[in-house]
């Protein structure tokens, strides 16, 4: 169901050079490789797999850059008294929203793979929130620049309000989708082994793009760094392209089990909550684990509503309160990182 390829560029050529310039980068790579290492069998250095998983790495990477861009943005815009919400009650409001944005945007995005399979639904969604991004931070910009009215209420405040939601919303929806390639093109062991420092890639990212928010928003300002995010996606979307172009070349490809399926998970929709409940009693560590992430998710949104309700009127300067958010998340992805570097390689191994 993935024969229809969208192809990168205008026109055959460029796709055909860039396929050709992806192969000679990685053939260069194991021709050193061999030299290096005295071996002669080069699948046994870059295979077709290890090649569109790389190319998957990055796009991830380039999503999660841009998200890290986008996050200290909506968040100073959130939180602002000119573009934003200073009522305690406005962060759990719009969280609220949260869950029901991400189904919605769930349920189109069955529709997009049911229709075009799990590449088509990847770029189209990549485009999606990439064009939404953009035009969001045009509308702002537009309507602090005019001081647009809507029935009293500053325009811009009716921007930055869903566009707050959707960024919660629209992360995991790319994130699954990267990792579900990865996860069919890797073997068991070779999952354990790599996606440990894949997601501390993303981390390395994340924290590059939280330092550099602060100088951004000094030379293009908020809506100019929040355009960046919409540039990350097309890079990811290029990325995460490629890689699809590799898998489908060598048939390793995803494929689209939705149909398949269909049926039988509507025959066993109505028996979900007695198959949890008897997992649960026959797995108590399973039902502890349940409860526990319950616990942690009540706690973390209890402590970002008292993060959002601080940090407007700690930081009264829409730009410096951007920058300091940037700092703050850069400084948890790193943390972040060490453990993916070095705590969970070597647990995932045992």
């Amino acid at each position: 169901s993935l024969h229809n390829v969208l192809l990168i560029g205008r026109g055959g050529a460029e796709r055909l050079t860039a396929t050709v310039a992806t192969d000679a980068i990685f053939d260069q790579a194991v021709n050193i490789t061999s030299i290096v290492g005295g071996a002669t069998d080069e699948t046994s250095f870059i295979s077709p797999e290890a090649k569109s998983v790389f190319f998957m790495a990055i796009a991830m990477a380039c999503h999660y850059l841009g998200y890290s861009l986008a996050r200290p943005i909506t968040v100073s815009l959130f939180t602002s008294s000119q573009t934003g919400f200073k009522s305690p009650a406005a962060f759990p409001f719009a969280m609220a929203f949260v869950s029901p944005v991400a189904l919605l945007m769930l349920m189109g995005y069955t529709n997009i793979l049911e229709r075009s399979g799990p590449k088509g639904a990847l770029i189209q969604s990549t485009l999606f929130c990439a064009v939404i991004v953009n035009l969001a931070a045009s509308a702002i910009l537009i309507c602090l620049q005019r001081g647009a009215m809507v029935a009293g209420i500053p325009a811009v405040k009716l921007i930055t309000g869903p566009l707050f939601v959707f960024r919660e919303s629209y992360v995991q929806l790319l994130t699954s989708q990267y990792w579900s390639f990865m996860a069919s093109a890797l073997n068991p062991n070779q999952a354990a082994r790599w996606f440990g420092p894949i997601a501390g890639l993303t981390s390395i990212t994340s924290a590059i793009a939280g330092l550099a928010v602060s100088p951004l928003v000094k030379r293009i300002g908020l809506t100019g760094t929040l355009m960046g995010t919409g540039m990350m996606l097309l890079l990811s979307l290029a990325a995460s392209s490629v890689a699809y172009n590799i898998a489908t070349k060598h048939g390793f490809e995803p494929k689209d089990r939705s149909k398949a399926t269909k049926m039988s998970t509507k025959k066993e929709e109505t028996g979900m909550i007695q198959k949890a409940t008897s997992l649960f009693s026959r797995v108590p560590v399973l039902k502890a684990l349940f409860f526990e992430i319950l616990g942690s998710q009540g706690l973390a949104t209890v402590l970002n509503i008292c993060f959002m309700d601080r940090l407007g009127t700690a930081i009264t300067d829409d730009d410096k309160r951007a920058g300091w958010v940037g700092k703050y998340y850069s400084l948890i992805n790193l943390i972040t990182m060490v453990l993916q570097f070095g705590v969970l390689p070597p647990l995932m191994t045992m």
